[in-house]
């Protein structure tokens, strides 16, 4: 007579495990963190061309210059002919013209230093020239990365810019400055010193002394490394030259 009731207790305790070992799995599955998408470790462009990544801090940038020669449209993004013409005077506008060129006009140099772009691939326009997911950097972007770097957040200016610069590059003539830090690319952004295009003229200036890459918002300015200085930052300039193109992820 007594076994019934001591039953009826085994059974209510059996159920009441039951559901806290439940409730505990339950509980277990919705606090495990949910798996963490790696970095692509390579990205490719429109017309093919495949760029290494390379992530700082909270930011994910090619570790190449663009090479593209087409909008993700499928737009064609020329060039002139000869290369060196004076684009001031282009029926677009400087500012709102469309080219590409090879770095100093030389094929040999494409696959390690790209191409350079007029103000109007990259800057205030609706076509996306990067591949897919991806976008000319803005300004805020390139302050992120100094901020990220050296924890000033309100800079321009990176003084270590050797920690972006590619190491023992060809493309770095050494610092005439004896205390200047030599590049040692810490960072792995691998900055080379291609120089820049100046629109009047279409001559090339500081190839293999300072690299400038274009910022989406602002035509007149640049993330520019100098080779002399050591340093890196975003500059500002009247001559609007035609510049690299490093693509960050959105």
């Amino acid at each position: 007579m007594k076994s019934k009731p001591i039953q009826q207790l085994f059974l209510i305790i059996t159920l009441v495990l039951v559901v806290l070992t439940g409730c505990k799995k339950d509980d277990k599955k919705a606090d495990d963190p949910k798996p963490v998408k790696p970095d692509p470790a390579t990205v490719t462009d429109i017309d093919g061309n495949t760029y290494k990544t390379v992530r700082i801090n909270t930011q994910l940038w090619m570790a190449e210059n663009l090479r593209v020669t087409r909008f993700n449209d499928g737009t064609s993004i020329p060039t002139t002919d000869p290369p060196d013409i004076d684009i001031t005077e282009d029926p677009q506008g400087m500012y709102g013209c469309i080219y590409q060129w090879i770095t100093m006009y030389d094929t040999t140099l494409l696959e390690d230093l790209g191409r350079v772009y007029s103000s109007g691939v990259g800057t205030h326009n609706l076509r996306n020239v990067c591949p897919e997911g991806w976008r000319v950097p803005t300004r805020k972007d390139w302050k992120t990365l100094i901020a990220d770097l050296q924890e000033k957040p309100d800079s321009n200016r990176l003084e270590e810019g050797h920690i972006l610069m590619e190491k023992n590059s060809l493309y770095w003539e050494p610092s005439s400055n004896p205390f200047v830090e030599a590049p040692n690319n810490e960072t792995g952004f691998t900055a080379r010193g291609g120089g820049i295009r100046w629109a009047k003229g279409g001559e090339w200036h500081n190839f293999k002394r300072s690299a400038g890459f274009m910022i989406q918002d602002y035509q007149w300015a640049a993330f520019a490394f100098i080779g002399d200085t050591g340093q890196a930052g975003i500059g500002y300039g009247h001559h609007s030259p035609n510049r690299h193109i490093r693509c960050i992820m959105e």
